[in-house]
């Protein structure tokens, strides 16, 4: 986690927010909020509805279908955190209250919200020059610490802390469909279905945690999508500052028009990137049980070749040990593309591919999807396709096979990803 003890310039939070990295600044604010500030700042006597758990234990959640809600007076909460007791009118009763996203600001609206006269206060910060805000949320915990669900916003968020202490867990959004999230279609899709004690045990190794602990004074920015849980001692006070992400003037302000567009487009960008993650381990040997097989893979993979004599011993090798080993189950040791995309071996190729078609025909028609997916990729992007005429040889059966092993695995990637992403299967 990148941290600073200063406000950055703008170019630098600039490429932050394009870059969508969190970072911590330090002491961002010396405007500290504190319950005698608020109480004395907001004269209205209105009620607000406090989130309410049974169990200290427990999450909130953050929604109206699983979380209890306790309307009181304000200026009774403000009051219970000065003096840290009950008032008569907040009932704890050993139950945890959490003033949860109580706005201040909202750009939204055209009126005025019961608490705007807290946002002059928090507005004036040097950090909000920068940014388009959206919306201004009050956070505040009384006698128990309170610890929010995992889930992500759909902007770009300054989480600020006035008084207390915060534990931030965060996750970038690429791992998504590795923190069971809810259903797309269902009524919470921006939450997961880990709990905190999830984060602090898992021995899960989809997913990278970045931890960072907040104080009074500090900034924390966590870009849009990034999965968050946040866990708040008691009597705490924040400020989050919700404003425009590139990407969200980007989705917003095309519209409705491209929601389509912009679906297919990114699950196939999804589907490069997954299998490029597959693809990019076919360089690592697979632990393989037999010790004279992983000696003679090793040597097939580090051959050099001088001579087209060589080159067509090595080749030999190779199909012996495809033949042997069942090239459909050891995807990983198909080191005939690694071979024959070296310069000096693609002038020695065609000549052996000629004198050896059938072997070769025989080797393309046992290719895995991902290893045929890998051979067309490189047939599509390199200069000289002399080796590659070579070995199809005009073959278009051998060609229209490789495509279409080509296509079913986009497919069963695209099918995977979409699966996970809209009905939350992690």
């Amino acid at each position: 986690m990148l941290e600073y003890n200063n406000i950055p310039p703008e170019d630098v939070l600039c490429r932050h927010f394009e870059s969508y990295t969190p970072f911590v600044i330090r002491a961002a604010t010396k405007n500290i909020l504190t319950g005698n500030i608020i109480k004395e700042i907001v004269s209205n006597d209105i009620l607000v509805e406090a989130s309410v758990v049974s169990n200290p234990t427990e999450e909130y959640k953050g929604d109206i279908y699983s979380s209890e809600y306790y309307s009181c007076p304000f200026k009774s909460f403000v009051e219970a955190y000065i003096t840290k007791s009950e008032t008569s009118h907040v009932k704890i009763n050993n139950r945890s209250i959490y003033l949860a996203q109580q706005s201040i600001y909202d750009s939204s609206k055209s009126s005025n919200n019961s608490l705007c006269e807290l946002y002059p206060c928090v507005s004036k910060e040097p950090f909000v020059s920068f940014i388009e805000v959206l919306q201004v949320n009050l956070w505040m915990n009384l006698n128990n610490k309170s610890c929010s669900a995992l889930h992500l916003d759909e902007y770009h968020n300054f989480l600020v802390l006035h008084q207390g202490t915060k534990f931030v867990k965060l996750i970038s959004p690429e791992y998504t469909m590795n923190v069971n999230p809810n259903p797309a279609h269902n009524m919470t899709p921006h939450h997961s279905k880990l709990s905190w004690n999830d984060l602090i045990n898992s021995t899960n190794n989809k997913f990278k945690v970045i931890e960072v602990e907040i104080h009074s004074g500090d900034l924390l920015f966590i870009p849009e999508g990034y999965w968050h849980a946040v866990e708040s001692i008691p009597y705490s006070i924040a400020i989050n500052y919700w404003f425009k992400s590139p990407l969200h003037k980007f989705i917003h302000g095309a519209g409705a028009k491209l929601d389509l567009y912009l679906i297919r487009y990114f699950i196939q960008s999804a589907m490069k990137t997954q299998i490029a993650t597959v693809t990019s381990s076919q360089d690592k040997v697979e632990e393989v049980d037999n010790v004279s097989k992983k000696r003679k893979l090793e040597e097939i993979s580090s051959a050099k070749f001088n001579e087209e004599q060589e080159f067509s011993n090595f080749m030999e090798k190779y199909y012996d040990y495809v033949r042997e080993n069942n090239i459909d189950q050891m995807r990983k040791h198909e080191k005939l593309l690694a071979s024959i995309d070296i310069a000096e071996q693609r002038q020695l190729f065609p000549n052996f591919a000629v004198a050896n078609k059938a072997k070769f025909h025989g080797i393309l028609k046992s290719l895995s999807p991902l290893c045929a997916h890998i051979l067309t990729e490189k047939w599509e992007t390199c200069d000289d396709k002399s080796f590659f005429a070579a070995i199809f040889d005009g073959n278009d059966a051998i060609v229209e096979s490789l495509m279409l092993k080509k296509d079913a695995l986009n497919k069963s990637v695209c099918d995977d990803i979409v699966l996970k992403l809209v009905q939350g299967d992690g």
